[in-house]
């Protein structure tokens, strides 16, 4: 399976932003390491990402791609994001009630994480799906479980709720009376559940999208398994030497941001540092009549 977590960000106290992260690893008699497991919606507001079983997961969120494709008041959000989570409860509990033959004794497995921000109430929102073997009764549902707003889903789920919150002790955070909106713990569990090795079904590079609340989707180029030790990687793909992306490059080792290489000979911290704004800025100066360049 997988694992796949999202949580609220507040960088400071104007903004927030929502983190979907998870690996890149299929497994299935083999291992594959280069497999995407997030995907944006073209809409601008939410995502889509899976754990489990691949030749469910990946048909269902292909057609939901689709549709939303296809559809104008789906791309556009004239249909609102509670709205468009109906929808893809129909489709996809029909294309369900489609699979014929299926093994005695073999359940349909899988797991759909859909989260974005909802301009109709300004919320914040993510849901998990639900399917019942039985009738074939498809749903997304707030999440059963969740630790403080952050949600996880995959085989790897319950151990990346454990780590969390040791980890949130080891820092002292559980002990605060208020304790401050999550940072990037969960992405550290993720990329210390992919390092440690636990997990047979966990691997790979990290993927990372982010979603803002001017209805913006962001994916992330990451560093695996950092900048100083490892290579570009795009949705769990590793970029061929030649290879440059637009996207800006994440390492999930220092949690710095880089601007990419798609014009520069190298990558450049993003946003400038406050240190080097002043020479960044004084070297930007176009060039007076006279002065050498």
């Amino acid at each position: 399976m997988t694992i796949v977590g999202a949580w609220v960000r507040k960088p400071n106290r104007d903004t927030e932003e929502l983190v979907v992260a998870s690996d890149s690893r299929l497994t299935g008699g083999q291992k594959w390491d280069e497999c995407p497991k997030i995907f944006p919606l073209p809409r601008g507001d939410c995502v889509l990402a899976f754990a489990g079983d691949t030749a469910y997961a990946y048909p269902l969120i292909l057609q939901t791609l689709h549709y939303v494709t296809d559809f104008d008041r789906a791309s556009n959000r004239s249909l609102c994001l509670e709205d468009l989570k109906g929808h893809l409860e129909r489709v996809i509990e029909q294309m369900l009630r489609n699979v014929r033959e299926v093994p005695a004794g073999v359940e349909i497995d899988f797991s759909l994480l859909l989260a974005g921000f909802s301009t109709d109430t300004g919320r914040w929102r993510t849901w998990v799906s639900r399917f019942d073997q039985n009738s074939r009764r498809f749903t997304f549902a707030s999440p059963a479980k969740s630790f403080r707003g952050a949600v996880f889903v995959g085989d790897a789920g319950p151990a990346a709720y454990s780590d969390l919150k040791a980890l949130e002790r080891t820092r002292g955070t559980a002990l605060r009376t208020r304790p401050p909106p999550l940072d990037w713990e969960p992405l550290d569990v993720i990329r210390d559940s992919i390092e440690s090795g636990r997990h047979h079904s966990v691997g790979g590079a990290i993927q990372m999208v982010k979603v803002y609340r001017h209805v913006n989707v962001m994916p992330y180029a990451v560093y695996s398994p950092s900048r100083a030790t490892g290579a570009l990687t795009v949705f769990g793909r590793r970029l061929l030497d030649y290879e440059r992306t637009h996207y800006l490059a994440f390492d999930p080792l220092t949690h710095k941001t880089y601007k990419t290489r798609d014009f520069l000979s190298e990558p450049v911290e993003w946003p400038i540092p406050e240190s080097r704004r002043s020479t960044t800025r004084r070297n930007s100066q176009p060039a007076t009549k006279g002065s050498a360049r």
